[in-house]
């Protein structure tokens, strides 16, 4: 096989692995496919499959390596500014982000923003997408102020640019409801939470997993305010849609109804469908 054809074998593997023992089927493929294509254009998607396969292999410091070395290539190869450093650069910072490397991952965000803006635009996608993950990084470690300016600087973009209704559009309105709940402001969170639910009933309908999951967090956000009528009045309609998951058993944003009679018969509801569905 040539280059390409061994390239397209690779996406299948890695496309249809599943098991433990695909994705270490799929890694070692492509291991020895970067090895011996060190600097086509087919190695970035090459190294980022493996690195892919590595995460789920729960290996991420190979994961983070791997990509490293990608970088380095690019940037050697293409040069720093190049689209293609800069996305390999931005999956590198994903990486971090899951290993808590949160420092590397800020300045390396930084880096890719500046960047893509340079030679994307402030307004391309990529851009965009990179000012999100900045503010995913300033939510986790509790920087609320700097989450929210710069949510609301991005969600302004977005809606120019990509209209309502757009998925990145609506992934930042659900993220400032979430940078709105650190703050207990709970009237903002909710209209911000309400927005999105709206957005991907009309965009992917109502038992969509994203707005059923969107639904789910109205009810948890309802819950901690201690709106438990409300919440519970939500999780029935969700449960009516067929919805059932088990993370409704424990979930300490949920505690305020645990004792409610509906509540509990909603739990039971849904135990007694998992437990048919096992």
């Amino acid at each position: 096989m040539d280059r390409m054809q061994k390239h397209r074998h690779g996406s299948l593997l890695w496309g249809e692995a599943n098991t433990t023992a695909d994705f270490e089927q799929a890694a070692g493929y492509y291991l020895r496919f970067i090895e011996e294509y060190p600097e086509s254009e087919d190695y970035e998607k090459g190294a980022y499959y493996l690195s892919y396969c590595y995460y789920r292999l729960d290996r991420p410091e190979e994961a983070a390596a791997i990509l490293a070395e990608t970088v380095e290539i690019r940037r050697r190869v293409s040069g720093p500014d190049h689209p293609k450093t800069l996305r390999a650069m931005s999956n590198l910072a994903t990486v971090l982000y899951t290993l808590e490397r949160f420092e590397e991952n800020e300045a390396l965000n930084r880096e890719v923003l500046e960047g893509q803006r340079r030679v994307l635009g402030p307004d391309h996608r990529a851009t965009l997408t990179t000012q999100n993950n900045i503010v995913v990084l300033y939510r986790t470690q509790g920087r609320v102020d700097e989450a929210e300016a710069l949510a609301l600087e991005t969600l302004e973009a977005q809606r120019r640019v990509f209209g309502e209704d757009h998925p990145d559009t609506i992934r930042s309105v659900y993220n400032l409801s979430l940078i709105y709940g650190i703050r207990e402001d709970w009237e903002a969170s909710e209209r911000y939470l309400l927005q999105a639910i709206d957005a991907r009933k009309r965009v992917l309908g109502e038992t969509h997993r994203t707005t059923q999951a969107t639904v789910y967090a109205h009810a948890c956000l309802l819950a901690r305010q201690g709106e438990r009528q409300r919440a519970v009045a939500v999780l029935r309609e969700l449960v009516d849609q067929g919805w059932a998951k088990e993370r409704l058993f424990e979930d300490p944003d949920l505690d305020a109804l645990r004792g409610d009679q509906e509540f509990e018969a909603i739990v039971a509801e849904v135990r007694n469908k998992l437990d048919g569905e096992s």
